[in-house]
């Protein structure tokens, strides 16, 4: 049950930004911004979530309170610290460096999937690290700004576009009908009961 509440309890954080910059809805500034922190922030701990009670579940006797609390607090410590670090160095460099345009952009995805590497490589977040970053850097603003977020904006559409080419790949047509029951009675449930609670 916690697994598959951690599966299904993130939010789709690129489609609540579209919304929120597309729609028209005029929300208060405060408001927006929690919204936007919230829906950034819940993917990269549903992942941890998830890697966590997957391996709980795969190796019971490997776990205790406090390995488990110490995996967690291991995970989004270096998360945090990368994706800070990683920011923070970022930014610094796009105020300082004067590159061909089309360059920034590359500065910035190389830097992103750095810190995402490195706090992996060390049992880290790689999730948060490359979320804080990424907050962290569209905060400062400078001459690159505009054209980082275009492509940006452009790259996370690719990529959502990619994942959901992989996991349709994933799917096994036969297996549908066998499963359709139990998928329709979890997604009713999730749309009628447990996301308007």
């Amino acid at each position: 049950g916690l697994l598959l509440g951690s599966i299904v309890g993130s939010t789709d954080a690129a489609a609540v930004f579209s919304l929120l910059r597309n729609s028209g809805v005029r929300l208060n500034e405060r408001v927006k911004n929690t919204l936007e922190v919230e829906s950034g922030a819940n993917d990269p701990m549903a992942i941890l979530l998830v890697t966590v009670l997957v391996e709980v579940l795969l190796f019971p006797e490997h776990f205790s309170t406090g390995k488990l609390l110490l995996l967690l607090a291991t995970q989004a410590g270096l998360g945090l610290v990368f994706g800070y670090g990683g920011g923070w160095i970022l930014s610094r460099l796009l105020a300082r460096l004067s590159l061909a345009e089309g360059a920034y952009p590359l500065l910035i995805a190389s830097g992103g999937l750095f810190a995402f590497s490195a706090a992996n490589l060390l049992n880290g977040s790689g999730c948060l690290a490359i979320y804080i970053a990424g907050v962290i850097i569209g905060n400062r603003r400078n001459h690159a700004t505009a054209q980082v977020l275009h492509v940006m904006d452009s790259l996370a559409w690719l990529a959502q576009a990619g994942m959901f080419v992989v996991l349709g790949l994933l799917v096994t047509p036969t297996n549908l009908l066998h499963q359709a029951s139990a998928a329709l009675a979890m997604a009713l449930f999730l749309m009628l009961v447990a996301r308007p609670l």
